[in-house]
């Protein structure tokens, strides 16, 4: 019984993490404050609601150097940042970016959960946001 439940548990798992991707106000982290202390975010998962400015792919760069990566240029109220989609390498097998499995456009307002990587050991490299989840906003994209 007990190998039972550990196994429900575990099943059960990717659908509870994708239902809490779901994005919450007060869950959102304004692009500014990571820009202003991006020590303090390094390696954390933060979510930025904003529209996408700019798409630039970035020729086999993505998953295990075999598929493509995508650079989104990225705004909010606040300021504006570039998140990398590589995509996943696992085991040599590459696996497509977000933006081939769930499309994005120039314009669409979006979520982006990503996770912030910050050197301090070396000051002049910039802060790298990656991409881990993408979710279309239900607000309409502000028209031009």
């Amino acid at each position: 019984m007990l190998s039972f439940l550990m196994c429900v548990l575990i099943l059960s798992w990717p659908l509870a993490n994708a239902l809490a991707l779901e994005p919450r106000e007060a869950d959102l982290v304004p692009i500014q404050a990571v820009l202003a202390d991006p020590q303090g975010y390094n390696l954390h998962r933060v979510r930025f609601q904003g529209t996408i400015t700019g798409i630039t792919i970035l020729p086999h760069q993505g998953g295990c150097r075999t598929s493509d990566a995508y650079l989104l240029q990225f705004k909010d109220d606040t300021g504006s940042i570039e998140v990398l989609d590589y995509g996943k390498c696992v085991k040599g097998m590459s696996s497509a970016p977000h933006l081939v499995v769930n499309p994005v456009y120039v314009g669409d307002r979006i979520f982006v959960f990503v996770t912030i990587v910050h050197s301090t050991h070396a000051p002049g490299l910039p802060i790298e946001a990656r991409l881990e989840w993408i979710v279309q906003s239900r607000e309409q994209s502000p028209s031009p």
